[in-house]
């Protein structure tokens, strides 16, 4: 189960601090890293006088520092970020906290003594300016560990400065080791192999590092642009949604209109009842209007209640559909294929769903045809011992690969007709099926309970 937006962004605060909490405890376990190799390459070189053994201590030693400083560093930088995000009033904490407890760090250790204290020089101070002006470059960069890993790029490549012999004089790799090892270059006259190999070498890590930098900060481009796409996409479903509630206002205007005709006999015939003074035409109109308000009776039960029913042949269904579709000029299109016999089938449904149902299939298959040189639209009707079948075909472009969907059939519908008329179906419990026929046209089935 994913989380909600919420609930990740106010848990960030928390991640940060806790994974900069993590490093800084390695940090303290990596005090103890054993830094005889680094001794052994050296006596080594001195031995042999080879640049091998030279470059390989020179190489160790490197890896040590650079593993106490990727971890000292990436835990005061994370703590600043993770404090700065909890304090959002005070963003200054994301750069003030490890521009302060990093050497403080270093002066710490060189305090507390053990062994041989680590040197705030020239490599610290740059890993510092760095960790600020990452802190900047991936401002909108979300997640630690993408930061983590440019941060540490640049670290490594600073400590590559500590064992540069040229270097030393600007405050370059003034610790016991750094020393020790370039003044063993000096006497071994291999000097250059240092300065070559360290400068090749952060070179490489220092453009590593932007280049990750460069590539985290198109990353979070990116990103933004996906979360405007998805704002649009949640704009087009909103008007999505409002052209669905145009349609239904549609449906409800027709639906009335359906019901203003019975109400204008009741009208007009109370009007010729109240001029006439003759009983027999008095009777007869009396049972017309009678008719009409019953059918009206009828009508707007089953607007209002899904599951009414009335017993209605089918050819009378047909002819109360057809009578929908009639102020419109492709009603000419619709070809009715069906046995007297058929038509003659009394079936117990709910007219006005049952019929607005298939008009909206016969609209939606006039939408499919209505680019084609020979429309034509087929609504057969078959009765079985149990079950009736009514189907509408077109000879249009079809469903396609995708079939229909919730957005909609193609032929710019939103996909409210069809839905309209699956959910009649589930009303008359039966079912809806679609598919496209073998010329290319489009099928759907209505099937439900005689």
């Amino acid at each position: 189960m994913v989380e909600p937006q919420e609930t990740q962004q106010a848990n960030m605060p928390a991640q940060y601090v806790f994974s900069g909490i993590c490093f800084l405890i390695l940090w303290v376990l990596f005090q103890n890293v054993p830094t005889t190799k680094v001794f052994y390459f050296m006596n080594r070189a001195s031995e042999y006088g080879d640049s091998g053994y030279l470059l390989a201590a020179a190489v160790v030693l490197v890896m040590v520092n650079a593993t106490r400083a990727i971890s000292l560093y990436l835990g005061w930088f994370l703590i600043g970020e993770g404090t700065s995000e909890y304090f959002q009033e005070r963003s200054f904490y994301s750069w003030l906290i490890p521009l302060i407890a990093i050497p403080m760090s270093y002066f710490l250790l060189s305090y507390i003594g053990g062994g041989i204290g680590p040197h705030f020089g020239i490599p610290a101070f740059l890993s510092v300016t760095s960790v600020l002006i990452l802190h900047y470059m991936t401002r909108e960069v979300s997640g630690w560990f993408n930061k983590a890993v440019a941060l540490a790029l640049f670290i490594f490549s600073f400590q590559w400065f500590d064992i540069m012999p040229f270097l030393t004089l600007y405050g370059a790799g003034w610790g016991e080791l750094s020393l020790s090892l370039k003044g063993l270059a000096i006497l071994m006259e291999r000097e250059m192999v240092l300065n070559i190999s360290g400068f090749t070498l952060f070179c490489s890590l220092f453009l590593g590092g932007v280049i990750t930098s460069e590539l985290l900060v198109a990353y979070s481009f990116q990103l933004k642009q996906m979360v405007l796409l998805r704002e649009n996409e949640k704009n087009l479903a909103l008007l999505r949604e409002e052209n669905i509630r145009s349609r239904g206002a549609v449906e409800l205007q027709q639906l009335v209109h359906d019901l203003k005709r019975p109400l204008t006999t009741i009208t007009g015939l109370t009007d010729v009842l109240l001029s006439l003074n003759e009983p027999k035409h008095m009777v007869k109109h009396t049972s017309v209007i009678a008719k009409a308000a019953g059918n009206m009776n009828d009508m707007v039960s089953e607007i209002l209640h899904a599951h009414a029913r009335r017993k209605i042949s089918i050819s009378e269904l047909v002819n109360y559909t057809l009578n929908q579709i009639s102020p419109f000029d492709w009603k000419e299109n619709v070809m009715i294929s069906a046995d007297q016999e058929v038509l003659k089938t009394e079936i117990s449904i709910n007219l006005v769903r049952l019929s607005r149902a298939l008009v909206n299939l016969l609209d939606n298959a006039n939408r499919a045809v209505s680019t084609m040189k020979d429309p034509k639209i087929e609504m057969d009707i078959c009765v079985e011992s149990r079950y009736i079948s009514i189907i509408v075909a077109d000879n249009g472009s079809g469903f396609g690969s995708e079939g229909y969907s919730e957005k909609g059939s193609g032929w710019n519908s939103t996909g409210i007709g069809l839905g309209f008329v699956k959910t009649v179906m589930e009303d008359h419990n039966g079912e809806m099926s679609i598919s496209d026929t073998v010329d290319g046209g489009a099928r759907v089935i209505m099937s439900f309970p005689r």
